[in-house]
């Protein structure tokens, strides 16, 4: 039947050549075009995240007092309750911040809302080899992570009788001790750093650990640009005043979690 199938699509591709009309094969042997496809979309995704930025460790993002994008890795310890909430209402198009509650509504943008929409807007600590630095995780990026939509951990949030939006959900927790390569805006005038991108690929985070500087070469922080003073912390990781006094240590990530500082490589 498919050697039937070849036949007839070479007669075929005859016929037009004697028509003057050249037929250029896309076939390849059963497989090979798929890996290939697959190693190139690979290839694409880990250059399109390092792509026009320079790894950074976390002292460099801490001491910087301009804002730029860079790529580095560290490890979620931390869900921080400062003067936001989780979540925020927003216009379902274009994802600005209404103050509208149940009520429709124009949004800026001009679109028509029935209602508002709940996003995430998460921050947190992050922290490798000791250092740490303030990350806003905002919605697309916290429902990968989490495994859920904003919508789903309010309503099961209510069901549990906490209808206080600025309450931290349980889910959050989902967040805490993720080891993730991180793409982000730094932003120093608003002491913390965008994630507009992460990955949890052993190999692009085994790339990057291979790049980043080491901390011992970074210029040290100072207290202007420090994104962690004065910080609240949500009761979600139960922080002692000693612990904060001595967050080095505490946040430390042990040889067990990444060995040599390079996650398995898979074979």
């Amino acid at each position: 039947m498919i050697n039937d199938l070849m036949l007839e699509i070479q007669e075929f591709r005859e016929s037009l050549l004697d028509l003057g009309i050249e037929v250029r094969s896309i076939l390849t042997p059963i497989g090979q075009g798929s890996s290939q496809v697959s190693r190139s979309s690979q290839l694409s995704s880990k250059d399109a995240f390092l792509s026009n930025t320079e790894v950074k460790n976390i002292s460099q993002i801490n001491a910087s007092s301009e804002e730029f994008v860079c790529v580095t890795v560290a490890k979620i310890t931390t869900i921080v309750m400062d003067n936001y909430s989780w979540c925020y209402l927003a216009c379902g198009q274009c994802y600005k911040k209404t103050g509208m509650q149940t009520v429709s509504f124009t949004c800026l943008c001009g679109k028509e809302n029935d209602q508002p929409e709940l996003r995430y807007r998460v921050e947190v600590i992050v922290n490798h080899k000791g250092e740490q630095t303030k990350f806003l995780i905002w919605d697309c990026e916290c429902a990968q992570l989490i495994g859920q939509s904003t919508d789903e951990v309010n309503r099961f949030k209510i069901e549990d009788g906490d209808v206080d939006l600025n309450a931290s959900p349980q889910a959050l927790d989902r967040l805490l001790g993720c080891f993730l390569a991180f793409r982000v805006k730094v932003q120093p005038t608003f002491r913390n750093s965008v994630v507009l991108k992460y990955s949890n690929e052993s190999d692009l985070i085994n790339v990057v650990l291979d790049m980043i500087p080491d901390s011992e070469q970074s210029v040290s922080i100072t207290g202007d640009h420090d994104p962690l003073l004065k910080i609240p912390l949500t009761p979600i990781k139960r922080v002692s005043s000693d612990e904060l006094d001595n967050e080095g240590k505490n946040f430390q990530i042990s040889p067990a979690e990444v060995s040599s500082n390079k996650l398995a490589r898979h074979s």
